[in-house]
């Protein structure tokens, strides 16, 4: 039986990560900005990358956060 971490200690909650909007505004999936990102080329171009985890998934390095993480989405829109 595989070992499950707690629901509280998820990517969902914890402060280093972020939430994509998804195509029903929930996709479950974001970005872990614990580190920098990493460097990476895409048809020849550099472009930087974050982790993408889903809000489920679980790490050793989990920070509590003491409010829900803001979507990307939400981010890009408050800018435009």
């Amino acid at each position: 039986m595989p070992h499950e971490q707690p629901n509280y200690e998820t990517c969902k909650v914890c402060r280093f990560w972020t939430a994509f909007r998804g195509r029903n505004g929930e996709g479950g999936y974001g970005e872990c900005r614990i580190r920098a990102p990493r460097v990476v080329r895409d048809e020849g171009v550099a472009v930087t990358h974050w982790p993408s985890t889903h809000r489920d998934d679980w790490c050793g390095q989990y920070s509590a956060c003491a409010r829900p993480a803001p979507s990307l989405a939400a981010s890009v829109e408050e800018k435009a």
